[in-house]
């Protein structure tokens, strides 16, 4: 008899977890939405940003380019293996 009240007591043991592990989801579930959004919104922002700073060094770095080898005249496509031309 002491197992079957044993294996009574852990079944009621486990529902009652079970119970308490969902109501803990339930709780936190908006508040876990709401910081995925601002996660969400955060990376949209720091995306935008960085866009803008890869445009700008882009920019410097073509800058540079035509500084020292000259404007492009659009005479020769170069290919992207050293040594090639199209």
């Amino acid at each position: 008899m002491q197992l079957t009240a044993d294996m009574g007591r852990l079944r009621e043991e486990i529902a009652a977890s079970h119970e308490a592990r969902r109501a803990f989801v339930e709780k936190i579930a908006p508040e876990t939405r709401e910081m995925l959004a601002r996660f969400r919104q955060a990376h949209a922002e720091m995306a935008i940003g960085l866009k803008a700073k890869l445009l700008a060094i882009r920019e410097d770095l073509a800058g540079a380019h035509r500084a020292f080898f000259g404007p492009d005249l659009g005479f020769e496509k170069k290919s992207k293996r050293v040594g090639w031309a199209r």
